[in-house]
């Protein structure tokens, strides 16, 4: 993986990301979703996004699958001001909550996958974000303008209404969820989904074996000269 450096609150790998519209979870998810050849939409379960309600959102966009998209960005010296949703999340791996997350429940080292789209592939007419969904559907948010059902993070959050193929992959980014520090990007290949599944495991594997586990109540700190 690579030794990346941060500026600030920026994460080293954000022009991997910058401008890009994309999906994040788990390793695991990851594997389910390369070997299905699709990313599914669902009510009310994983990876599916935040208007899954049936008398929600859901009822006018149908199940949606949530995605980030970097090209709706404000102010990128906002998105990082530390006082925004996207700066929050809990499982994404540029969130400061996440690390922080991972101190407090204790939870053991992983890895998270990104993965980038070409904006191509996707239907834009299919693609909402929050200030389209505060404009034609009203009822759905409140007088302060959050969302009446789960979370949505205005910034950069967007929700698309239909399946994603593993196609319309380019690129993984693949980050640790101890520190931003370590990550790899990888160009997706569509016809050797295997080799990408094998390689996902392997650099969860590796990580575990640099990163030891919770000792006397603290965290070890990655060891700078070791690269997984």
């Amino acid at each position: 993986m690579t030794i990346g450096e941060s500026t600030g609150d920026t994460p080293p790998f954000y022009d991997v990301i910058r401008g890009q519209i994309f999906h994040s979870t788990g390793a695991a998810e990851f594997v389910s979703i390369a070997q299905a050849g699709v990313i599914r939409r669902g009510l009310n379960s994983s990876p599916a996004g935040f208007c899954q309600r049936a008398d929600g959102l859901g009822a006018h966009l149908g199940p949606c699958l949530s995605l980030s998209d970097l090209s709706i960005v404000a102010s990128e010296d906002e998105l990082f001001s530390g006082d925004t949703e996207w700066q929050q999340q809990i499982y994404k791996p540029w969130g400061v909550a996440c690390r922080e997350s991972a101190l407090q429940f204790e939870e053991p080292v992983k890895v998270s996958v990104t993965m980038i789209f070409d904006r191509e592939r996707l239907i834009s007419a299919k693609t909402h974000c929050y200030s389209q969904i505060v404009e034609r559907y009203p009822q759905h948010v409140d007088r302060w303008g959050v969302l009446l059902y789960g979370h949505f993070i205005p910034e950069t959050e967007v929700c698309y209404a239909d399946d994603i193929p593993t196609s319309a992959i380019k690129q993984l980014l693949i980050v640790c969820s101890r520190s931003t520090e370590w990550y790899t990007v990888r160009a997706w290949d569509e016809q050797d989904k295997e080799k990408h599944i094998e390689y996902v495991k392997k650099i969860e594997r590796r990580i575990k074996r640099v990163i030891p586990p919770r000792i006397n109540g603290w965290w070890m700190r990655p060891n700078a000269n070791q690269t997984p």
